[in-house]
Protein backbone atom coordinates (compact mmCIF):
# COMPACT_ATOMS: atom_id res chain seq x y z
CA UNK A 1 0.00 0.00 0.00
CA UNK A 2 1.39 3.41 -0.95
CA UNK A 3 1.82 6.14 1.66
CA UNK A 4 -0.89 8.17 -0.06
CA UNK A 5 -3.42 5.32 0.01
CA UNK A 6 -2.50 4.58 3.60
CA UNK A 7 -3.24 8.20 4.58
CA UNK A 8 -6.60 8.03 2.79
CA UNK A 9 -7.44 4.77 4.59
CA UNK A 10 -6.48 6.20 7.97
CA UNK A 11 -8.42 9.43 7.30
CA UNK A 12 -11.49 7.39 6.33
CA UNK A 13 -11.21 5.28 9.48
CA UNK A 14 -10.84 8.39 11.64
CA UNK A 15 -13.87 10.06 10.07
CA UNK A 16 -15.93 6.88 10.47
CA UNK A 17 -14.96 6.56 14.15
CA UNK A 18 -15.88 10.18 14.84
CA UNK A 19 -19.26 9.91 13.11
CA UNK A 20 -20.09 6.55 14.69
CA UNK A 21 -19.35 8.07 18.09
CA UNK A 22 -21.49 11.12 17.37
CA UNK A 23 -24.30 9.23 15.59
CA UNK A 24 -24.29 5.62 16.88
CA UNK A 25 -27.83 5.01 15.54
CA UNK A 26 -26.86 5.93 11.96
CA UNK A 27 -23.97 3.60 10.96
CA UNK A 28 -24.38 4.41 7.25
CA UNK A 29 -23.86 8.16 7.68
CA UNK A 30 -20.18 8.10 6.73
CA UNK A 31 -20.84 6.19 3.50
CA UNK A 32 -23.66 8.57 2.54
CA UNK A 33 -21.48 11.62 3.10
CA UNK A 34 -18.57 10.15 1.14
CA UNK A 35 -20.91 9.24 -1.71
CA UNK A 36 -22.37 12.75 -1.80
CA UNK A 37 -19.12 14.74 -1.48
CA UNK A 38 -17.01 12.34 -3.51
CA UNK A 39 -14.19 11.45 -1.10
CA UNK A 40 -13.14 11.32 2.54
CA UNK A 41 -11.10 14.49 2.08
CA UNK A 42 -14.04 16.34 0.53
CA UNK A 43 -16.22 15.47 3.53
CA UNK A 44 -13.62 16.77 5.97
CA UNK A 45 -13.10 19.92 3.91
CA UNK A 46 -16.80 20.54 3.24
CA UNK A 47 -17.24 23.13 5.97
CA UNK A 48 -19.78 23.53 8.72
CA UNK A 49 -22.75 24.78 6.72
CA UNK A 50 -22.54 22.15 3.98
CA UNK A 51 -22.39 19.39 6.59
CA UNK A 52 -25.40 20.83 8.41
CA UNK A 53 -27.43 20.42 5.22
CA UNK A 54 -26.89 16.66 5.56
CA UNK A 55 -28.27 16.24 9.05
CA UNK A 56 -25.12 17.05 11.04
CA UNK A 57 -25.78 19.31 14.03
CA UNK A 58 -24.06 22.69 14.13
CA UNK A 59 -21.72 21.72 16.98
CA UNK A 60 -20.77 18.39 15.37
CA UNK A 61 -20.29 20.01 11.96
CA UNK A 62 -17.95 22.51 13.59
CA UNK A 63 -16.01 19.64 15.19
CA UNK A 64 -15.65 17.84 11.84
CA UNK A 65 -14.59 21.06 10.11
CA UNK A 66 -11.75 21.35 12.63
CA UNK A 67 -10.26 18.01 11.58
CA UNK A 68 -8.04 19.45 8.79
CA UNK A 69 -6.31 21.71 11.30
CA UNK A 70 -5.69 18.78 13.62
CA UNK A 71 -4.38 16.68 10.73
CA UNK A 72 -2.06 19.51 9.64
CA UNK A 73 -0.66 19.74 13.16
CA UNK A 74 -0.11 15.99 13.42
CA UNK A 75 1.60 15.77 10.01
CA UNK A 76 3.89 18.74 10.77
CA UNK A 77 4.95 17.14 14.04
CA UNK A 78 6.45 14.20 12.13
CA UNK A 79 9.16 16.50 10.71
CA UNK A 80 10.28 17.87 14.06
CA UNK A 81 10.91 21.57 14.77
CA UNK A 82 13.98 22.07 12.56
CA UNK A 83 13.96 19.69 9.56
CA UNK A 84 16.61 19.81 6.84
CA UNK A 85 14.99 21.45 3.81
CA UNK A 86 17.99 21.72 1.53
CA UNK A 87 16.21 20.59 -1.63
CA UNK A 88 12.99 21.44 -3.42
CA UNK A 89 11.74 17.88 -2.89
CA UNK A 90 12.23 18.06 0.88
CA UNK A 91 10.58 21.47 1.10
CA UNK A 92 7.64 20.26 -1.00
CA UNK A 93 6.93 17.37 1.37
CA UNK A 94 7.19 19.62 4.41
CA UNK A 95 5.00 22.40 3.03
CA UNK A 96 2.34 19.97 1.81
CA UNK A 97 1.42 19.42 5.46
CA UNK A 98 0.65 23.13 5.87
CA UNK A 99 -2.06 23.13 3.23
CA UNK A 100 -4.12 20.05 4.08
CA UNK A 101 -7.75 21.11 3.79
CA UNK A 102 -6.95 24.76 3.14
CA UNK A 103 -9.50 26.67 1.07
CA UNK A 104 -7.84 30.10 1.19
CA UNK A 105 -4.39 31.29 0.15
CA UNK A 106 -1.76 31.38 2.88
CA UNK A 107 1.69 32.83 2.47
CA UNK A 108 4.67 31.39 4.37
CA UNK A 109 8.38 32.06 4.59
CA UNK A 110 10.92 29.33 5.32
CA UNK A 111 13.83 30.85 7.21
CA UNK A 112 16.86 28.61 6.62
CA UNK A 113 20.43 28.49 7.83
CA UNK A 114 23.35 28.07 5.42
CA UNK A 115 22.90 24.28 5.30
CA UNK A 116 19.17 24.40 4.58
CA UNK A 117 18.09 23.56 8.12
CA UNK A 118 14.81 25.22 9.05
CA UNK A 119 15.12 28.00 11.58
CA UNK A 120 11.41 28.82 11.51
CA UNK A 121 8.41 28.52 9.22
CA UNK A 122 6.74 31.91 9.41
CA UNK A 123 3.12 32.54 8.47
CA UNK A 124 3.28 35.91 6.74
CA UNK A 125 -0.35 36.51 5.82
CA UNK A 126 -3.58 35.03 4.53
CA UNK A 127 -5.90 36.02 1.73
CA UNK A 128 -9.03 34.56 0.19
CA UNK A 129 -9.79 31.74 -2.25
CA UNK A 130 -8.07 33.55 -5.12
CA UNK A 131 -5.18 35.59 -3.72
CA UNK A 132 -3.04 36.53 -0.75
CA UNK A 133 -1.60 40.03 -0.68
CA UNK A 134 2.18 40.26 -0.75
CA UNK A 135 3.74 42.77 1.61
CA UNK A 136 7.47 43.06 1.01
CA UNK A 137 8.13 44.84 4.29
CA UNK A 138 6.56 41.97 6.26
CA UNK A 139 8.88 39.43 4.66
CA UNK A 140 11.95 41.61 5.16
CA UNK A 141 11.06 42.14 8.82
CA UNK A 142 10.82 38.38 9.37
CA UNK A 143 14.13 37.73 7.59
CA UNK A 144 15.82 40.07 10.03
CA UNK A 145 13.97 38.77 13.08
CA UNK A 146 14.74 35.10 12.37
CA UNK A 147 18.35 35.81 11.37
CA UNK A 148 17.77 33.75 8.23
CA UNK A 149 20.76 33.07 5.97
CA UNK A 150 18.48 32.09 3.07
CA UNK A 151 14.73 31.97 2.56
CA UNK A 152 12.05 30.25 0.50
CA UNK A 153 8.64 31.83 0.08
CA UNK A 154 5.57 29.64 -0.35
CA UNK A 155 1.92 30.15 -1.06
CA UNK A 156 -0.89 27.94 -2.30
CA UNK A 157 -3.44 28.08 -5.10
CA UNK A 158 -6.67 26.61 -3.66
CA UNK A 159 -8.29 27.00 -7.08
CA UNK A 160 -5.63 24.57 -8.41
CA UNK A 161 -4.32 26.98 -11.04
CA UNK A 162 -0.99 25.33 -11.93
CA UNK A 163 0.84 28.41 -13.19
CA UNK A 164 2.17 31.44 -11.33
CA UNK A 165 0.48 34.74 -12.05
CA UNK A 166 2.46 37.70 -13.31
CA UNK A 167 2.03 39.17 -9.83
CA UNK A 168 3.68 36.03 -8.36
CA UNK A 169 6.67 36.48 -10.66
CA UNK A 170 6.91 40.24 -10.08
CA UNK A 171 6.85 39.92 -6.29
CA UNK A 172 9.56 37.26 -6.51
CA UNK A 173 11.83 39.60 -8.47
CA UNK A 174 11.13 42.47 -6.07
CA UNK A 175 12.02 40.31 -3.10
CA UNK A 176 15.24 39.07 -4.72
CA UNK A 177 16.32 42.66 -5.28
CA UNK A 178 15.49 43.75 -1.73
CA UNK A 179 17.22 40.75 -0.15
CA UNK A 180 20.39 41.58 -2.06
CA UNK A 181 20.85 44.59 0.19
CA UNK A 182 21.22 42.35 3.25
CA UNK A 183 23.03 39.47 1.49
CA UNK A 184 20.28 36.88 2.03
CA UNK A 185 19.40 34.86 -1.10
CA UNK A 186 15.89 33.86 -2.08
CA UNK A 187 16.22 30.17 -2.91
CA UNK A 188 12.81 29.68 -4.52
CA UNK A 189 9.16 30.70 -4.64
CA UNK A 190 6.99 27.60 -4.34
CA UNK A 191 3.31 27.54 -5.24
CA UNK A 192 1.58 24.57 -3.66
CA UNK A 193 -1.11 22.87 -5.73
CA UNK A 194 -2.56 20.41 -3.24
CA UNK A 195 0.54 18.35 -2.28
CA UNK A 196 2.75 19.31 -5.24
CA UNK A 197 4.91 22.39 -5.77
CA UNK A 198 4.98 24.58 -8.82
CA UNK A 199 8.49 25.96 -8.43
CA UNK A 200 8.96 29.35 -10.07
CA UNK A 201 12.67 28.60 -10.11
CA UNK A 202 12.48 24.98 -11.22
CA UNK A 203 10.10 25.65 -14.09
CA UNK A 204 12.21 28.54 -15.34
CA UNK A 205 9.71 31.37 -14.97
CA UNK A 206 12.72 33.38 -13.81
CA UNK A 207 16.00 32.35 -15.49
CA UNK A 208 18.38 30.29 -13.39
CA UNK A 209 21.20 32.80 -13.76
CA UNK A 210 19.08 35.36 -11.90
CA UNK A 211 18.77 33.02 -8.94
CA UNK A 212 22.45 32.06 -8.87
CA UNK A 213 23.61 35.66 -9.24
CA UNK A 214 22.41 36.21 -5.66
CA UNK A 215 25.02 33.85 -4.18
CA UNK A 216 27.07 31.96 -6.81
CA UNK A 217 29.12 29.96 -4.30
CA UNK A 218 26.27 29.10 -1.92
CA UNK A 219 25.91 25.30 -1.58
CA UNK A 220 22.23 25.56 -0.75
CA UNK A 221 21.55 27.57 -3.89
CA UNK A 222 23.54 25.15 -6.06
CA UNK A 223 21.95 22.01 -4.62
CA UNK A 224 18.33 23.14 -4.39
CA UNK A 225 17.09 21.31 -7.51
CA UNK A 226 19.03 18.10 -6.80
CA UNK A 227 16.81 15.07 -7.38
CA UNK A 228 13.94 17.14 -8.72
CA UNK A 229 12.47 16.03 -12.05
CA UNK A 230 10.74 18.82 -13.97
CA UNK A 231 9.01 16.41 -16.35
CA UNK A 232 7.63 14.31 -13.50
CA UNK A 233 6.45 17.43 -11.67
CA UNK A 234 4.77 18.77 -14.82
CA UNK A 235 2.98 15.46 -15.32
CA UNK A 236 1.82 15.40 -11.69
CA UNK A 237 0.45 18.92 -11.99
CA UNK A 238 -1.11 18.59 -15.44
CA UNK A 239 -4.35 16.84 -14.35
CA UNK A 240 -5.12 19.93 -12.30
CA UNK A 241 -5.05 22.23 -15.30
CA UNK A 242 -8.36 23.86 -16.10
Amino acid sequence: MTASRDRIRRSGNALRQVLEFLYPKDPDLTDRLIKHFGSVGAVIEAGKYQLMQHGISESNALLISMLPGLVRHMEKQKFGPHPKLATLGAAEKYMATHYIGEIIERFYMLALDNSGKLIECVHIQSGNEDSAPFYLKNVMAEVIRTKARAIVIVHNHPNLTPRPSQADIDCTLQLMESLGAIDVPLVDHMIMIEKRAMSIRGFGFIPEYRWMAQAPANKLMRGWLTGWDMDEAATALSPRRK
